[in-house]
């Protein structure tokens, strides 16, 4: 089954009977996101890449000025707040396993 088949027929479940409802919340969109656990330890053990990526990602303390270029756009800065650290940190996990499922792949 294609992923894209499977996230409308969650959305058209989700929205079933919704209609004779006098309120409800109609949802618009989906997303579903599907990765796979990886341990930063035994990929290190198996190539000195990845313990050097993930020692890049843990010395990384840079991500406002990596996203400066957005908070200069127009409608960047229009439209985007500040990132708080926790928000930070999150944005670098994300990328952190974005990145180790492009390239970890079998």
């Amino acid at each position: 089954r294609e992923k894209g088949s499977l996230e409308d027929n969650l959305l058209e479940l989700l929205l079933d009977n919704e209609l004779e409802e006098e309120s409800f919340v109609w949802i618009v969109d989906l997303l579903v996101t599907e990765s796979l656990p990886f341990d930063r330890e035994q990929l290190s053990n198996e190539a000195t890449f990845y313990s050097e990526l993930f020692e890049t990602f843990d010395q990384f303390n840079h991500v406002g000025t990596a996203l400066t270029p957005l908070y200069k756009h127009q409608l960047g800065r229009k439209y985007l707040s500040e990132l708080t650290e926790q928000e930070q940190k999150e944005v670098l996990a994300n990328a952190e396993k974005l990145l180790v499922s492009l390239l970890y792949q079998e």
